[in-house]
């Protein structure tokens, strides 16, 4: 296992013990776990001391993202890579030719809210990662 396999991991981990404690929402790795992790954008805002300050924002997308993307992980075999894009740091799901970066589906949704929902990007991401199905 790779560092930075290991690095998602424990913030995958550290996701949970943050989200217990300030969102009272328990994430147990299974699909209704996205939903549930869906539901907290509405309250982060009020959920944490200082609400969506550039830190809280940062620390929620670290954690949050790797939470996601672990359970993307899990469910395709894919490998976390540490990608530089635009001069900027992130990181990503690889398998095969296909990429994504549950990161940045964090950041979006905290940023603004945008769509596709976390259920949206999850199965896509699945849908992605897994390829065509072959028979």
């Amino acid at each position: 296992m790779t560092e930075l396999a290991e690095q998602m991991q424990r913030q995958a981990l550290a996701a949970q013990k943050f989200t217990r404690k300030y969102f009272v929402v328990e994430l147990d790795f299974s699909s209704a776990s996205i939903d549930e992790l869906e539901g907290q954008f509405k309250t982060a805002s009020y959920a944490l001391r200082g609400g969506l300050s550039a830190e809280n924002v940062t620390q929620l997308t670290e954690l949050w993202g790797a939470y996601l993307g672990e359970m993307i992980r899990r469910a395709t075999q894919a490998e976390w890579l540490d990608a530089h894009e635009a001069d900027a740091r992130c990181w990503c799901l690889r398998h095969g030719p296909a990429s994504v970066y549950p990161h940045q589906a964090i950041a979006d949704r905290l940023a603004d809210g945008r769509e596709p929902n976390l259920r949206a990007f999850f199965d896509a991401a699945l849908a992605s990662l897994r390829g065509p199905l072959t028979e």
